[in-house]
């Protein structure tokens, strides 16, 4: 899957894992009071806690890990 090259084996797994993310940001980042965005609004949060971050700290801890990870042929790239 694109430049970082991710073989999806279970999209299905990947959905689950990506609304019960978005429901942890909705409840660590946001002021959400509680009510439910719509019918399919099913997603439980994760167990773990978001620590929100200043927007230069997240700039600084994105590019220290973006550069962990990222394949070699990618990192100096316009991507970067």
């Amino acid at each position: 899957m694109g430049i970082f090259k991710v073989v999806v084996e279970d999209p299905a797994l990947i959905k689950e894992f990506d609304a019960r993310m978005w429901a942890t940001e909705r409840r660590d980042l946001m002021n959400w009071d509680g009510n439910r965005w719509g019918a399919d609004d099913f997603a439980e949060p994760l167990e773990f806690e978001i620590e929100p971050l200043g927007p230069y700290e997240a700039a600084d801890s994105f590019l220290k890990r973006f550069h962990e990870i990222a394949p070699p042929d990618v990192v100096g790239t316009s991507l970067c």
